[in-house]
C-alpha cells in the first residue's frame, strides 16, 4: 500500500521527535473532564491494533469512531472502501510513544502484512477524559 497522510490540521507534522515508551508517566490531564486519560501507551496500543484491524478487514473502521476525529474517521472508512478484497490482516511488531507535552502524544508502530513490514505514524491528543487520533499516517 503506498504511503497515505490523514490530518484533522493539514500534512503531517513529520516523525515523532523520540521512540522512547512513556511508561511511568502520569496520565495527561484533560482541562474540559477534569479527569485524567487513560495512560497513553496503553491507549496507543489499544487504538494501534483497532486500525491495523480495520484495515485489515478484521474489525469494522465504525469501531475506531471513539477514537478519531469525524474527517480522520471518513477518510479511514473511504480508504477501506478502496481496498475492498485486497486487504491483508496485519499484526503489531511493536509500538513507541512519545509526549511531547501533556495531552499530546506521538506514537509510532512497526506491523507486518504478510511477509512484509510496514509502519503507521499517529498523533493523539487528550481531550474530555479520552485520547483521539488527529493525524495518521500509513506507510
Amino acid at each position: 500500500m503506498p504511503e497515505q497522510v490523514f490530518t484533522e490540521a493539514g500534512p503531517a507534522q513529520g516523525p515523532p521527535s523520540s521512540d522512547l515508551p512513556a511508561t511511568g508517566r502520569r496520565a495527561a490531564r484533560s482541562p474540559a473532564a477534569g479527569r485524567p486519560a487513560a495512560p497513553a501507551r496503553e491507549a496507543a496500543v489499544i487504538v494501534v491494533r483497532a486500525i491495523v484491524e480495520a484495515l485489515g478487514g478484521v474489525r469494522p473502521v465504525a469501531h475506531l469512531a471513539g477514537w478519531t476525529t469525524p474527517r480522520l474517521q471518513h477518510d479511514l472508512e473511504r480508504i477501506a472502501a478502496q481496498l475492498g478484497d485486497r486487504r491483508r490482516r496485519g499484526q503489531v511488531r511493536s509500538v513507541r510513544v512519545s509526549e511531547p507535552r501533556p495531552g499530546v502524544a506521538e506514537v509510532s508502530a512497526v506491523i507486518s502484512r504478510g511477509a512484509r513490514a510496514a509502519a503507521l505514524a499517529l498523533r493523539m491528543e487528550a481531550a474530555g477524559g479520552r485520547w483521539r487520533v488527529t493525524t495518521l499516517q500509513v506507510g
